[in-house]
């Protein structure tokens, strides 16, 4: 075997995403448009493909077609019910206009597995357990894959327009390519899955251009002859409402895994489409010391890093190449993808995606974080593993080491036997570097799926772990968390509940807290607030009646309180008991703090038995000194108040009515005056009228 040289020539990494960006039109003369056109029914469909000059594509996985049309026709399509929706079509191109790859020299020498990102990611452990990519289908959307000597490719397909070959004319597709599959064949180089059935699926040009017609197309095509995998080595900064249901129709009807490229615009950029998309698992580069690459951007969407820099690959004229990127991080990630959907037949995709979590190093924060996700892909060997068994030979749990230390315990549901192991896990526990606990994970007995997440206090020992969660995550039967709760060490009394938004997922829920539940020693909820989705800006406050439990706490609100966008309080209510009727109103002073709102009330509205206000009284800041009483004409609703006032009392500085005044209701015109006699108290001054002036 040829060995790798010792040097290479010093070049200049150049880093690459592929991006496309909407754009107003896509011209073919002044008036004809290139845009993708969605249908309700067959009468919408058959408008649009007589109103167009040209039909592009018609789509089997989207309601949609894409074609040339003149504007005017355009413009009658729009108005009409049976369309649903219209997006343009929008270029791709690469960043750098080439693609980023620099050929080796024709005397390189290489011998194949040495490479250091293959070594990294630990593959040789899964193909010593004969998992290998076999039978595993993986659409490669890119700029197509060139004949290689050190590669096999299983078919593809073409969805540019001036060739219907699917050959690669730039050198970037087979560069990612060649990642995954490159073949096990003592030269050259080899990938991460070597027999996987690799598939090109030629979507953009010799220039790396494309368009989001040939995307959407290339995606299509991939759900139409059953892949396992998509590749997305490519990106757009913005979204687009067509990409993102081809993804999800893929992963969530068809059972397609999509991985995508984070993108290399760097420290300060977000992660861009399609990896942004939660159907897409979003891919950042590290460097050979399993450091984030500079060019890599980072974001909440990252879920997963791989090495994406010097990583030599399969290049045009079956010679090699080596590159920086996302782009080439990515195809590692589907490369292992392919290794345990081989050694997991019957496992969904869903399930495959939270397996990888188990083969990870974590980088960076413990556990998932915005620059590595949940960790560097690296295969965890089944050799790494200790079962324990109990009396009649059935297995409790396992003990997974890395590098000589304990990474992982999982516990089993009774019966379990090393054959149906893996889809008998109750219990899957993480542990850092210290070998304490840092979440854990329980799995459905039937599907596997995760129904709770839990995290522990610093220094946790498995085995005494029992009462030392401190938060418990309850997840629906999609995968996203619903509610949690935090619990006290040692005792595990409940300190707090928590709701979450819909379709929230668990490592990116801290933003996403709907409610939080305050709860008193007894584990009686005292008060809640809602939070807003991403800023997490209180909106209200909620105040409960004594003994309320939480679960039956809907009907016990005793005040609701309303903050503004600064927030500061603009009025509460209070709400009777089981009926949740509304009993009173209040309105605060300007910039009033909820806590200090006490003394700072500023009316307060008093309501009947159907709702409808009685009276009212106004009062002193600080003081709560009462200075107006304020009565109300029948019928009257809070909030529409302010012209049906029918007396209004005012009060002197000891609280006794100075004199009164009856108003019209609607016009509140002035109609009487009243004085009353001294010390007359509000509540007792009906026969202490001294004078009555009529208007």
């Amino acid at each position: 075997m040829s060995k790798i040289n010792k040097f290479f020539l010093v070049f200049i990494s150049i880093s690459f995403i592929i991006f496309y960006h909407p754009v107003i039109s896509f011209a073919m003369n002044d008036s004809e448009l290139e845009v993708i056109i969605g249908y309700d029914n067959n009468i919408g469909k058959e408008m649009i493909i007589d109103k167009s000059n040209e039909v592009d594509y018609v789509f089997s996985s989207l309601s949609a077609i894409s074609v040339s049309i003149d504007q005017s026709d355009l413009d009658d399509l729009q108005q009409n019910p049976n369309i649903t929706h219209i997006e343009n079509n929008a270029p791709v191109s690469l960043t750098n206009g080439g693609n980023g790859i620099k050929a080796m020299s024709a005397n390189f020498n290489v011998t194949e597995g040495e490479q250091w990102n293959i070594e990294s990611i630990n593959s040789s452990s899964a193909w010593g357990e004969g998992y290998n990519g076999t039978d595993v289908n993986i659409a490669v959307i890119d700029t197509g894959i060139s004949t290689h000597s050190d590669l096999k490719v299983s078919g593809g397909y073409s969805s540019v327009g001036y060739t219907s070959e699917w050959t690669d004319d730039n050198g970037h597709g087979t560069h990612v390519a060649g990642v995954i599959g490159s073949e096990l064949n003592n030269f050259g180089v080899v990938g991460v899955a070597p027999e996987a059935d690799i598939f090109a699926v030629k979507a953009l040009d010799q220039n790396g251009e494309g368009n989001l017609f040939s995307l959407l197309e290339a995606i299509d095509w991939a759900i139409k002859n059953n892949m396992d995998i998509i590749n997305l080595s490519l990106g757009n900064v913005d979204n687009s409402s067509y990409l993102k249901e081809a993804i999800d129709k893929a992963y969530e009807k068809y059972g397609i895994l999509i991985v995508g490229a984070s993108g290399n615009g760097g420290e300060n950029s977000s992660v861009i489409y399609p990896a942004k998309y939660e159907n897409v698992i979003g891919v950042s580069a590290v460097n050979e010391k399993l450091n984030i690459a500079k060019f890599s951007s980072r974001g909440q969407a990252v879920e997963f890093s791989a090495p994406g820099v010097n990583i030599i690959s399969t290049y045009l004229n079956d010679s090699y190449g080596i590159a920086d990127g996302t782009s080439q991080a990515t195809p590692h990630v589907s490369g292992m993808l392919a290794l345990l959907k081989q050694k997991f037949p019957g496992m969904p995709p869903v399930e495959l995606r939270r397996t990888l979590v188990n083969h990870v190093k974590d980088l960076g924060s413990s556990g998932r974080d915005t620059v590595y996700g949940y960790g560097f892909v690296k295969y965890s060997s089944d050799q790494n593993k200790k079962y324990h068994r109990n009396s009649n030979g059935n297995l409790t749990y396992a003990e997974e080491y890395a590098d000589g230390k304990l990474v992982k315990i999982q516990e089993f549901y009774p019966n379990s036997n090393i054959e149906n192991a893996n889809e008998n896990i109750k219990y899957e526990f993480n542990l850092n570097n210290n070998e304490y606990i840092i979440n854990a994970e329980k799995l459905d007995d039937k599907t596997q799926e995760v129904t709770n997440h839990y995290e522990y206090y610093p220094n946790t020992e498995y085995g005494k772990h029992g009462n030392k969660i401190k938060y418990r995550f309850d997840l629906n039967t999609a995968g996203y968390v619903i509610k949690a709760s935090k619990r006290e060490k040692g005792t595990q009394r409940t300190l707090n509940r928590y709701e979450y938004y819909p379709r929230t997922v668990y490592g990116n829920h801290g933003d996403a807290i709907k409610y939080r539940f305050d709860l008193s020693n007894t584990g009686k909820v005292i008060k809640a607030s809602k939070r807003e989705k991403g800023t997490q800006r209180t909106l209200n406050w909620y105040e409960y009646y004594p003994n309320t439990v939480y679960g039956n706490h809907g009907d016990a609100i005793k005040y609701r309180f309303d903050l503004n966008s600064a927030g500061k309080l603009l009025k509460a209510s209070k709400r009777e008991k089981g009926t949740q009727r509304t009993l009173n109103w209040y309105e605060y002073y300007p910039n009033t703090l909820y806590g200090n709102h006490g003394d700072a009330i500023r009316y307060r509205f008093d309501l009947n038995s159907a709702g409808k206000l009685l009276k009212a009284s106004k009062r002193e800041k600080g003081t709560q000194r009462y200075l107006n009483w304020y009565e109300y004409y029948p019928e009257t609703v809070y909030g529409n108040h302010g012209d049906d006032i029918k007396y209004r009392f005012d009060l002197n500085s000891s609280g006794y009515i100075d004199g009164a005044t009856k108003r019209e209701q609607g016009t509140q015109q002035i109609l009487k005056w009243y004085d009353y006699y001294s010390n007359t108290a509000y509540g007792n001054h009906g026969a202490r009228i001294r004078s009555v002036t009529y208007k």
